[in-house]
């Protein structure tokens, strides 16, 4: 990332940008959502009628 927005155990609302992602060839960013301290399945937060631009 070219800029982080955000910090480690900050709570985002929808839509909220993390960062600057990078100008490179192949972008990607890595995440982990996480209940009560236990990691839980991205899926149903990542599928939705609301997409990200």
């Amino acid at each position: 990332m070219d800029r982080i927005d955000s910090h480690v155990g900050q709570s985002l609302l929808a839509g909220e940008p993390v960062g600057i992602m990078a100008d490179t060839a192949d972008p990607t960013l890595y995440m982990e959502i996480r209940r009560d301290g236990h990691p839980v399945n991205p899926l149903p937060w990542l599928i939705s009628d609301n997409k990200v631009n």
